[in-house]
């Protein structure tokens, strides 16, 4: 009985996961229409680029505050995985930006290592994801 209910439920995980990487490959293919359709109109409108910018795109150190402030509102310690995925559930279109979610995670690991000043990474084992939490002295 337990077999047939764990196969039901790795099956139904793996569809999921397939209709997840499906779907920010539409998201992706959706910000490139726009980025096609922005420099179209910057070709009959010189003006039009300043609306042609990502909305997205991140100030000089703005994109590793983000994520520190993630992580000061986060009751446990958090994968960078984790933080991506709460970057992108409050601003969806930070997909765009990077080309999958694995992409962005290893964006935000990336920002973690090199600006780790109130920053702990722990892990739980030798085969765990380093998990980011912020310093109380920090805050």
């Amino acid at each position: 009985m337990t077999t047939h209910v764990l196969s039901a439920i790795r099956d139904k995980r793996a569809e999921i996961a397939k209709a997840l990487r499906q779907a920010e490959k539409h998201i992706l293919t959706l910000h490139e229409d726009l980025a096609h359709l922005d420099h179209a109109a910057r070709l009959f409108d010189p003006a039009a680029k300043a609306r042609a910018q990502s909305p997205c795109a991140f100030k000089r150190g703005h994109f590793h505050r983000t994520i520190l402030n993630v992580l000061r509102e986060a009751s446990a310690p958090m994968s960078p995985r984790a933080v991506a995925e709460r970057l992108v559930a409050d601003r969806p279109e930070i997909i765009g930006k990077s080309r999958t979610m694995g992409d962005l995670a290893a964006r935000v690991r990336r920002s973690l290592g090199r600006n780790h000043a109130g920053l702990t990474g722990e892990k739980a084992s030798r085969w765990d994801a380093k998990a980011w939490r912020v310093d109380e002295a920090a805050d």
